[in-house]
C-alpha cells in the first residue's frame, strides 16, 4: 500500500432491470453496495460517508459486495456491520457476497456472519435478501 486510500464505493441497483418507469428511487429498494480496492485504516472516512449515504437512503434489501477488495481493516468491517444492523433494524435484508482470501478471513474472525449471512457469490446473496 502507497499510504494513499485506493477504496471505491458504488450503489447499484440490485435487480438487473429496474422497475417499469426508471431508474431506483433515492430510498428504499434492493441495492448493491460495492467495494473495490483496499480498505483500509486511511480508506475509513471515505467508507463511514458511503456507509452514512446509503444509510439515509433505507434500502429493504442491500448486498454488500467485497468481490473487488484486496484488503479489509478491522475499523472498516465495524462500518460494515454498523451499515449491516442498521438496515435490519429498519426491517431489511442484508447479506455480504464474494468475500475470499483475506478478506473472507478478516470476515469470519469477526463473527459478521452472526449478524449478516456471507455468501460466495452475488446470486447466492440475492437470494438470501429476496423478499
Amino acid at each position: 500500500m502507497n499510504g494513499m486510500s485506493t477504496l471505491s464505493t458504488s450503489v447499484e441497483p440490485l435487480d438487473p432491470d429496474p422497475q417499469p418507469g426508471g431508474a431506483p428511487s433515492e430510498t428504499g429498494g434492493r441495492l448493491v453496495f460495492r467495494l473495490v480496492g483496499e480498505a483500509g485504516i486511511k480508506a475509513a472516512g471515505d467508507l463511514e460517508r458511503a456507509v452514512n449515504r446509503l444509510m439515509s437512503r433505507k434500502p429493504a434489501a442491500l448486498v454488500i459486495d467485497v468481490s473487488g477488495l484486496q484488503f479489509l481493516a478491522s475499523l472498516d468491517i465495524g462500518l460494515l456491520v454498523t451499515l449491516g444492523r442498521t438496515v435490519i433494524k429498519g426491517g431489511g435484508k442484508v447479506a455480504v457476497a464474494g468475500a475470499r482470501g483475506s478478506v473472507l478471513d478478516s470476515l469470519t474472525r469477526t463473527g459478521i456472519d452472526r449478524v449478516m449471512p456471507v455468501a460466495a457469490t452475488l446470486d447466492e446473496a440475492r437470494l438470501l435478501v429476496a423478499a
